[in-house]
């Protein structure tokens, strides 16, 4: 296709110039690009994450308190839902309620609760409640006082406006449940309401702030705070005070007659952010880019005091969220003329095979604003640029007429790309489209966006194809938090967890249940791992759920926002705009999805549209999405296929890995779930067995594949236990990245390599002569097991399945070898009776890093005996200390869902013989070297280098 010499029209704001294109194909070896080119133009991006003042505000208070504790409950009736002047208390059967304890019979419907309160004098009487599940309106003395949405969100309604003092004073809270448990939480607490008190107005540029501390950004200050059992469990049980952040700059005098940009990646939440004591700008959400134009505000030789105030309080999801400015913060400095925050859209299409296409179309959409007094005629420049760097093609767009002062243009292009190298998982095949802006010849502004060529279909009938091969989407859905240092992670961790994922045999990565940060998107996109990006939110709400019947969807700013940042990414295969909303099978339901859908289709037609759904496949959503996004009811996919033989299908979660690493009994007075549970817990009925679950994925081509909840244990929801648990027990490795064993079931059925693995370990002490159920994993169709050299016997190892062996438990050796199809020795595994902990062994492997101050690596600490064998059940407490200038200790954890050490401590006990410690780069280049202590261990050390 030639597009030499054409021309077409282009709208903008104001006007719509004549463009005029001219295209270069490079010829089949490329051009290098000189180096001139690869200079970044006029515009400059300037890392602010280094220096920021940093304060913890404390958190407001309740004196005089008492708890209420003393309910009675009944049914509502449906006339006294909307209207509680049509509650006649004295015709219903009142009941004693326990709070915490479900009324409902996991039954949706409503029913009053209600209490009278004891005297308070004075003014901020407050009524706390740690939680109710799911909704409520709360009375005192009739006069309704406050409604709230979301079932794991603690929430204060003040008194003052009703209290009587001279006559009891009745509380009444209505309670919606809109399925399984309904209740008010236990943590009922009447008292007088106590701000938090600052030294004066933290926003202004002159407030001093030269005694707080300085930190870098990413930087989650919750995960500082002290676990306390009375605050919500399913955000980790840790404080969530509000905080300010500030940082002074002064702009370049040379930088004149230039806009500049305030740019946070990501902050939560509910950011209130001021320049010079002005306020310039916020966001709700925590999970999406915040930008701001100072422009008006930057004086060249000027200083600029920003300061930012957090508050993490008002949760948006219902696990651990963190706290703070958790990700990268930018100045940007442009030309007047320029290229648009994201302003640049690249749509590559293959021409021909999807597996070997002839050439690619590559779409290019550049998004421009002049910000400048006058009228300015340019030139768009684009090359691309192969995945080895040469250019393979060229083009030019001229404008025959200018874009006046404050107008807006986009300038759209379709390039031809010869032969082109397809992103694939086993080739993630990158190209970069350098995109520059002249005027007069000369370059003002440049942008290099990275993209990849790949065709993505899916077949109701034969499942998922990626470049036109059949692609089973072996997938795991994660959180955003990290043992030792919550959700601030640095970028070089964002791969390391990747890579972790990719060696068990996964491919895929489902953004859970938010928009990610960019840096992960981009590890994705440079290993070949497909993704599923999410939105956070169902409509326009912000509540944890949309429970509301009229949430509507006017303001889709979130979702836009998510669409354009993160659309250039090859490794997004696909949408999902919401998970396991209460309206998910409903007509409101289905409309909002519906809007949401309409904006996806205008910003990306690309890309289809899925919801993860735990209920009512085949209406509401089920009815307007593109792929049915299947949440557990591994039951009803048969059903649901035969019922809708047109849609494809996704486990977008299939089952959990419910288990703590060591563990091999469940223990519900401790809070332990063990490995390979039969999962007889009455709480998880919706977890399925992993094989139960993945076998008839695998076995059924037109299921697409899974998502397994989750790849890492995170903080917070503790299920299917509460305190002492402050972290899930859902991942395939636990927080700190060590493997389960459900970890080898994946390995072995996900990846080709042979593969076998025994579980339980045998360091059994005080069990010798008793039966011991040993399950072992493995991809190969046979499986020896022997003891001390003896055979307990050949069995086969089905596909997707176990081998199972009852042996008496003695000390020694046992050994698991398996057999290929040939009855070739393919793989062995051996676990040892260990002795008494003898020493420490560390090992990483991050051990060259940048010297940016960001960059960490993971010290794994495993304790050992005299004969270097692993001791399963070692619990020593480790202190972890640090020489040289290079780096510090950041945090440390060991996977332990019950461990309340505070994350940044420099000691930890092992758990199960093992635990971690992050190191942070300071920013200094040099080695450092980390050792690790315990009472009766030999000391071991490392070292670690930050050295580019």
């Amino acid at each position: 296709m030639k597009f030499m010499h054409s021309s077409w029209r282009c709208r903008s704001a104001q006007q719509s110039p004549l463009l005029l294109l001219t295209v270069t194909i490079a010829g089949a070896m490329g051009m290098a690009i000189p180096t001139a080119a690869q200079q970044n133009g006029g515009r400059q991006r300037l890392s602010l994450d280094a220096g920021w003042r940093f304060r913890a505000i404390p958190v407001a208070a309740l004196d005089q308190t008492t708890s209420i504790s003393d309910w009675t409950w009944t049914p509502a009736s449906d006339n006294e839902i909307g209207d509680v002047s049509k509650l006649d208390e004295s015709k219903h059967p009142w009941q004693p309620a326990t709070l915490g304890q479900d009324v409902f019979h996991n039954q949706p419907g409503y029913a009053w609760f209600r209490t009278t309160l004891p005297a308070l004098t004075g003014k901020g009487r407050t009524l706390h409640f740690r939680g109710v599940d799911d909704n409520a309106v709360v009375f005192l003395n009739g006069k309704r006082l406050a409604s709230h949405e979301g079932w794991d969100e603690p929430f204060d309604v003040s008194l003052d406006s009703a209290w009587d003092s001279a006559s009891p004073n009745n509380v009444l809270v209505l309670v919606r449940n809109t399925g399984g448990g309904g209740y008010i939480w236990d943590g009922v607490t009447l008292g007088k309401y106590r701000a938090a008190q600052t030294d004066g107005d933290l926003s202004q540029p002159r407030y001093d702030d030269s005694h707080w501390r300085t930190v870098n950004v990413p930087h989650d200050y919750v995960i500082e705070q002290p676990f306390t059992e009375k605050i919500d469990p399913q955000h980790a049980s840790l404080p969530t005070p509000s905080a300010w952040y500030r940082k002074t700059i002064v702009i370049p005098n040379k930088d004149r007659n230039r806009d500049y940009w305030l740019d946070f990646d990501g902050i939560y939440r509910d950011p209130q952010i001021y320049v010079n004591g002005k306020r310039v700008g916020g966001r709700r959400s925590g999970y999406l880019p915040i930008h701001i134009d100072l422009s008006s505000l930057a004086k060249p030789g000027e200083r600029l005091t920003i300061a930012v105030h957090v508050d993490p309080s008002k949760f948006e999801g219902w696990w651990y969220e963190g706290g703070g400015i958790y990700r990268h913060a930018w100045l940007t400095s442009v030309d007047r003329l320029h290229i648009e925050p994201d302003g640049v859209w690249v749509a590559p299409k293959a021409v021909g095979s999807e597996a070997n296409p002839d050439s690619a179309t590559v779409e290019t959409s550049v998004a421009l604003k002049n910000s400048g007094a006058g009228s300015q005629v340019y030139t768009v420049v684009e090359r691309v640029l192969s995945p080895g760097g040469k250019m393979v093609a060229s083009l030019r767009t001229n404008s025959s007429e200018p874009i006046g002062a404050g107008a807006r243009a986009i300038s759209k292009v379709r390039i031809p790309l010869p032969h082109p190298l397809l992103w694939s998982l086993e080739t993630p095949n990158l190209y970069k489209l350098e995109t520059s802006l002249e005027i007069a010849g000369h370059q003002v502004d440049r942008v290099v966006t990275t993209f990849g060529v790949r065709t993505v279909r899916f077949d109701p009938n034969k499942g998922f194809f990626l470049n036109g091969k059949s692609i089973k989407i072996k997938g795991v859905c994660n959180h955003q938090d990290f043992a030792g240092i919550g959700v601030a992670l640095p970028d070089n961790l964002q791969s390391w967890r990747v890579k972790k994922m990719q060696a068990m045999g996964a491919n895929a990565w489902r953004m859970s249940h938010n928009p990610p940060n960019n840096e992960l998107l981009d590890a994705c996109d440079r290993l070949g791992v497909l993704v599923l990006d999410e939105n956070r939110h169902l409509g326009d709400t912000y509540v944890p759920h949309t429970y509301a019947e009229n949430t509507t969807a006017d303001d889709l700013t979130d979702l836009d926002d998510m669409i354009v940042r993160d659309r250039n990414h090859p490794s997004i295969f696909a949408w999902s705009l919401c998970n396991e909303e209460p309206l998910q099978g409903t007509d409101t339901g289905a409309e909002l999805f519906k809007k949401m859908i309409a904006h996806v289709r205008r910003l990306d037609p690309s890309r289809l549209v899925t919801c993860a759904m735990n209920a009512s496949w085949g209406k509401g959503v089920s009815l307007v999405e593109d792929i049915q996004g299947c949440n557990y009811l591994n039951e009803s996919f048969e059903n649901f296929h035969k019922a809708f033989p047109n849609q494809p299908m996704l486990f977008t979660e299939s089952s959990s890995a419910v288990s703590d690493r060591g563990v091999y009994e469940n223990d519900s007075a401790r809070g332990y779930v063990g490995n390979y549970t039969d999962f007889s817990l009455e709480w998880l009925n919706w977890v399925r067995r992993t094989e139960d679950a993945w076998k008839p994925i695998a076995e059924n081509d037109y299921l697409s594949g899974a998502f397994v909840w989750t790849g890492f244990d995170y903080k917070g929801e503790p299920s299917p236990y509460g305190w002492p648990n402050i972290s899930s027990h859902f991942g395939i490795l636990d927080m700190c990245g060590f493997p389960k064993d459900v970890y080898y079931y994946y390995k072995a059925n996900w990846g080709d390599a042979p593969v076998v693995h025994i579980t339980p370990h045998w360091t059994w002490p005080g069990r010798e002569g008793k039966p011991i159920s040993v399950i072992v994993f493995s991809n190969e169709p046979t499986v020896d097991l022997s003891l001390n050299g003896v055979s307990l016997g050949r069995k086969a190892c089905p596909r997707n399945g176990h081998a199972e062996w009852s042996v008496v438990y003695g000390p020694g050796t046992l050994t698991a070898k398996a057999y290929d199809a040939r009855g070739q020795l393919a793989a062995t595994d051996e676990t040892v009776t260990a002795g008494k902990p003898y020493k420490i062994v560390l090992r990483t492997d991050l051990t060259k890093l940048s010297a940016n101050g960001e960059d960490e690596s993971v010290i794994e600490a495993a304790i050992v005996d005299e004969n270097g064998k692993f001791v399963p059940l070692a619990s020593t407490k480790l202190e972890f200390t640090i020489s040289g200038d290079a780096g510090l200790i950041a945090g440390t954890g060991n996977g332990d869902p019950n461990d309340h050490t505070p994350d940044a401590s420099n000691e930890r006990s092992a758990f199960h013989g093992r635990a971690v410690a992050i190191i942070r780069s300071t920013g200094t280049r040099g080695e450092v070297r980390i050792t690790a202590q315990g009472a009766d261990l030999q000391p071991a050390s490392t070292t670690i280098g930050f050295d580019y």
